[in-house]
């Protein structure tokens, strides 16, 4: 009798049943791909089964795949190979059998190609599982319900055909049965040209589109000419807005059907030279919209090629408000011009007026003023004859200096003052101009104050013409000052800040060595000239016209005390030739304060003058060094300290001065700011490496820059040396010592 089964054993068997349909299932599916020869069933008498009629089929299928197939040895030898892969290698089946696949791959992907066959190698064999092993190809299912994929690997390679050309492919290896591999090579290049065509066909649409929104929307006319017959094929929207023509009126016209040009022959003569030249440009072209207006256009033409055939683009731009704009300012600038020259000449006939009148009334002003002198020489002269010659020699002066004022209006205008230039001491100019208005000041009982610097203050400077400005101030607080008043001349030193402020010195920078301004800040130093009285003042509305040409004050207390207005302005042009400002501060009724700042002369420029440097004791070891910065007193201050160590030194303050400054001071140290005026340090340095003179001379960069790229464009520059300020004077003493040895040396070698 047979015992029925319990219900866990019906399902133990149903689940056997079903792992055994699919590992059946697995097996035809392997037959169909033809990827096993024959199937092993685990029985007590095991058995094979070949499927020799089965494969067939599946062999042709094989042979007839686009995709090339073959089985290799691990060692990548060809075993079998379809006809496509053949193809792909431009070869045969027969000749490839037997040959390894790395001869064809790419060098650069031999590698990847070798790791590829290397991973397939070590991956594991599927062993025989219950009754049935087949290749690792197929899914093989467990009894536990899971399933092992199929071990493979997957790169994408160059590949080289049997005639030498390339190609790009995806290969996949699978591990069949008895150590051998299947390759799959899938050819890549017809599906990289496809997908390329693909974006390519899609960028063309892209821009087809965008083309055809900016060709409609466009605030230009757009006309499309055939290139053959220059006949309009397409319009854009604005063509109809700016001529009120439908697009249709311009289908099939040719451009002097719509008014562009005035006949056929001009037209089919500028669509030639288009067709030739590849491009045209026309100017100021006459259209008229369907109402009979005006308009005039701009015209840019190319041709190009769209598709497969040529077409021509003309870009119509209205200008026609552009045009008349153009005309009205040709109109104006002729008229300013016409105006201008008018001006010039009423100039030039004002000043050639002035010169003459200032000859002619010097004529009879000569025989007064000796006449003046001969009855100076009277001795019995009494009180009202000495009265009557001491007015007139006054009004006389009075008249000679309005002479002089006259010529000096037409050297202001016409930029003729010229500078004497020459190393000056402002104290002694002072004392001249003071000399000279003295008469006055004392006519009006004014009393003067005056400070002055008890040290020289040098300026290279116009003597004359400075004390001519002096003169005018002190004239004019002595004028416009009611009698009995006060008059304050200062001089002083003050410094410029980098903020634009200014400082007040504490003593001469070029005579005293100790800081001309506070420790926390050097600025650049200038001579300062105050004219300051208690007279009637200047309006406001007045102060900023001061310095104009014939400006003055109240007409009628002008008038009493005589002038043209042309003092002030004539101070302003000779201060600003100096290189100096002036400015003024008035309180109406209170009086006014006119301040002139002149820079000093620079140290250089006054050795020059007067012919020596500054030197202090030389020893054997002394050198001759260069100081160069725009800073007056850093560069005073370290050319102190290497007097006091015994060197020759001068300074300077801008780049321009210090190649000139160079060749007269033939240096062996050139200490050298980088931000310098005019040029600065990196230039100096190239050009004075340029010269043959100075190949030996040391050049020190000083600056306040100290990143790597900075010391790199001092050495490609020509400095031997970088320093960061404020530099280290050890490191100085250095830098010198190293010069002094090699002057010896170079001495030594020459004896």
């Amino acid at each position: 009798m047979i015992t029925p089964k319990t219900y866990n054993e019906l399902l133990e068997d149903n689940e056997q049943l079903h792992w055994r349909l699919q590992e059946a299932e697995a097996i035809v599916d392997a037959i169909r791909k033809g990827i096993v020869d024959a199937v092993v069933v685990s029985n007590p008498g095991e058995s094979v089964y070949t499927l020799e009629g089965a494969d067939r089929p599946y062999r042709l299928l094989i042979e007839a795949m686009q995709q090339g197939v073959a089985v290799l040895n691990l060692e990548g030898t060809i075993l079998y190979c379809n006809p496509c892969l053949a193809n792909l290698f431009a070869s045969s089946s027969e000749s490839l059998i037997g040959k390894s696949l790395d001869r064809f791959v790419s060098e650069n992907e031999y590698s990847r190609w070798k790791e590829m066959l290397h991973d397939i190698e070590k991956s594991p064999t599927v062993e025989e599982l219950d009754d049935v092993s087949v290749t690792k190809a197929l899914p093989v299912h467990q009894a536990g319900g899971s399933d092992k994929p199929p071990v493979e690997a997957h790169q994408e390679v160059q590949l080289n055909r049997q005639n030498g050309t390339r190609f790009h492919a995806s290969l996949a290896l699978f591990m069949l049965p008895l150590q051998r591999v299947c390759l799959l090579v899938t050819d890549l290049s017809q599906q990289k040209i496809y997908e390329e065509l693909v974006v390519s066909k899609s960028a063309l649409r892209e821009s087809e589109i965008r083309y055809r929104r900016l060709f409609e929307t466009a605030k230009d006319g757009i006309l499309i000419l055939d290139n053959h017959t220059g006949r309009i094929t397409d319009a854009n929207p604005y063509m109809s807005e700016l001529l009120g023509y439908s697009k249709e009126h311009f289908a099939g016209k040719e451009l002097w059907e719509i008014g562009l040009f005035s006949d056929r022959s001009a037209n089919e003569a500028a669509v030639h030279e288009l067709q030739e030249q590849g491009y045209i440009r026309f100017e100021h072209l006459p259209l008229e919209t369907s109402q009979g207006i005006r308009v005039e256009v701009e015209i840019v033409a190319n041709s190009y090629r769209e598709d497969d055939h040529s077409v021509i683009q003309c870009n119509i731009r209205d200008i026609t408000e552009r045009s008349r704009f153009e005309a009205e300012r040709s109109r104006l600038e002729k008229r300013m011009q016409e105006q201008s020259a008018s001006l010039e000449d009423l100039h030039r006939r004002k000043d050639e007026f002035l010169a003459m009148l200032s000859h002619e009334l010097r004529n009879p002003l000569s025989p007064i003023a000796s006449a003046l002198q001969l009855l100076g020489l009277q001795k019995n002269e009494d009180r009202l004859q000495q009265q009557a010659r001491t007015i007139i020699e006054r009004q006389v002066g009075q008249l000679t200096r309005l002479i002089d004022d006259l010529l000096e209006v037409s050297r202001i205008t016409t930029g003729r003052i010229h500078l004497q230039q020459e190393s000056i001491l402002l104290n002694r100019v002072v004392e001249n101009a003071i000399e000279t208005v003295r008469p006055l000041i004392d006519r009006h009982k004014h009393r003067l104050s005056l400070s002055m610097s008890q040290l020289p203050i040098r300026l290279f400077a116009d003597a004359a013409r400075l004390e001519q400005v002096i003169v005018n101030l002190l004239s004019n607080a002595a004028k416009f000052t009611h009698d009995e008043g006060q008059i304050h001349l200062v001089v002083t030193l003050e410094s410029r800040m980098e903020n634009g402020a200014w400082e007040t010195a504490c003593s001469d920078p070029l005579t005293n060595p100790s800081p001309v301004v506070s420790p926390t800040s050097l600025g650049t130093p200038y001579a300062v000239i105050s004219v300051r009285d208690t007279g009637i003042g200047i309006a406001p509305d007045l102060l900023p016209q001061v310095f104009d040409l014939f400006t003055q004050a109240e007409r009628s207390l002008a008038r009493s005390q005589g002038g043209l207005g042309i003092g002030l302005a004539l101070v302003q042009r000779i201060v600003e030739m100096h290189k100096g400002e002036v400015e003024v501060k008035s309180v109406l009724g209170e009086g006014s304060e006119f301040v002139l700042r002149l820079p000093l002369m620079a140290q250089w420029e006054m050795q020059r003058q007067d012919s020596h440097v500054i030197t202090s004791k030389i020893n054997e070891t002394s050198l001759k060094v260069l100081v160069v910065d725009d800073n007056a007193d850093a560069a005073e201050m370290l050319g102190m300290l290497l007097l006091a160590s015994g060197n020759e030194v001068l300074t300077v303050h801008d780049g321009p001065s210090t190649i000139e400054a160079a060749f007269d001071f033939r240096p062996n140290v050139v200490l050298l700011d980088i931000g310098l005026p005019g040029m600065d340090g990196y230039e100096v340095a190239t050009r004075l490496r340029q010269q043959a003179v100075f190949k030996d001379v040391i050049l020190v960069a000083m600056t306040g820059y100290g990143q790597d790229s900075d010391r790199q464009r001092s050495h490609d520059s020509g400095f031997d040396y970088h320093l960061v300020k404020p530099p280290d004077f050890e490191k100085l003493k250095e830098i010198l010592a190293v010069a002094s040895e090699k002057i010896s040396t170079r001495d030594s070698q020459t004896e």
